[in-house]
């Protein structure tokens, strides 16, 4: 199975930037996308997202504002792979027993 995701932030700094929005959909092994398989939620970050940021993801501080923290966020979604993992697998009769991470990074 795979995961794909792409992470949005505030900047590029790993010290100085926070996750600001996590998606992700699951596909099958053969590369199909798993129904009602896409997780997206926005995170607070610690600080002001900057006017670059806001420009680049057309992410804005309102859309943030009342977001879960970045903890939550992944327990969220760490879930919601399990219970979409289990699904498959009662559906197909198919085990999981690896989910490969696919991210893309333009930079």
């Amino acid at each position: 199975m795979y995961c794909v995701f792409d992470l949005e932030t505030t900047g590029y700094s790993r010290e100085r930037d926070d996750i600001i929005k996590i998606s992700l959909v699951l596909l099958t092994p053969d590369g199909i996308q798993i129904e009602d398989s896409t997780f997206t939620s926005f995170c607070k970050p610690s600080r002001v997202i900057p006017t670059f940021t806001t420009a680049l993801t057309l992410i804005t501080d309102a859309m943030v504002q009342d977001a879960a923290s970045f903890g939550d966020v992944i327990e969220a979604q760490m879930k919601f792979m399990e219970e979409k993992i289990e699904d498959f697998t009662a559906a197909t009769n198919k085990c999981v027993s690896d989910v490969i991470l696919v991210a893309h990074n333009r930079h």
